[in-house]
């Protein structure tokens, strides 16, 4: 089915394929908007996206293969299932997606407290965890 709305294109793996391939920055919440759903440039590419699940394969586990206009083919895998061995840049990329998520609607002194509190996790209050979420 074709997406036309960007709860649709989110959960949509050509159209999230295509976004990829594009190098849009689908871990950014302002990339979802219903328009982007009727970008050419996307739909276009997300024409080209075929999707085939394999049952007997890891669920994290995706492989990509490219054909380019001359006919070379281009493979990656990747398995988002298995950690990354850099876990400071793990954390670095952790901390940037939830700034990015967080930061609209907890604002910038809001955002920070958060984070601060998560980084003492055990030491934490529940409670001191609900009201620094909690929208200002």
């Amino acid at each position: 089915a074709t997406p036309s709305t960007a709860l649709e294109a989110k959960l949509s793996l050509r159209f999230m394929g295509a976004a990829a391939l594009a190098g849009a920055d689908t871990s950014d919440l302002a990339f979802f908007r219903d328009e982007m759903t009727a970008d050419q440039a996307l739909c276009a590419l997300r024409d080209k996206v075929s999707v085939e699940l394999v049952s007997d394969r890891p669920k994290m586990l995706a492989e990509v293969e490219i054909e380019t206009k001359d006919r070379r083919v281009l493979r990656a895998s990747h398995d988002a299932g298995v950690p990354g061995s850099d876990i400071e840049l793990q954390g670095r990329r952790l901390v940037a997606k939830f700034e990015r998520l967080a930061k609209p609607v907890l604002g910038e002194e809001g955002c920070g407290k958060l984070l601060r509190l998560l980084g003492r996790l055990e030491q934490t209050p529940v409670a001191d965890l609900m009201a620094a979420s909690a929208k200002g």
